[in-house]
């Protein structure tokens, strides 16, 4: 009996999927792109953010270090500029997504510089 009505559900469910249109939840339009996704591939908005919180980040901090009269090292204050100018440089060409990793891994080595820096006499 039990096999009798788990036929004829099945029956049943397999009639409407073919002949009657559910509205969407019909089978047709499997492979139909939907596009709930958030598109990220406009990074203007993130640049926008981090940008200006960079730049006021790193000018307070080496304002500070200027004050209290400590030097930091040289090849890493170079390797800091060049990635500014870098991130800088790719904003300006459009390239969000590499400026935006730039920004993101010149913040750390901010703190670097800024933990390695040692007063002078």
């Amino acid at each position: 009996m039990f096999l009798v009505l788990l036929a004829s559900y099945g029956l049943i469910l397999v009639t409407f999927t073919l002949f009657i249109n559910f509205g969407e939840t019909s089978v047709y339009g499997v492979n139909k792109t939907v596009g709930w996704a958030y598109d990220i591939s406009n990074q203007m908005y993130l640049n926008a953010i981090l940008f200006p919180f960079c730049l006021i980040l790193f000018l307070v901090g080496y304002l500070l270090l200027m004050i209290l009269r400590r030097k930091t090292n040289y090849l890493l204050s170079i390797t800091h500029f060049s990635l500014i100018i870098l991130s800088i440089t790719g904003t300006l060409v459009y390239y969000y997504a590499i400026s935006s990793l730039l920004y993101l891994v010149s913040i750390p080595l901010f703190f670097i510089i800024i933990f390695k820096s040692y007063k002078t006499i």
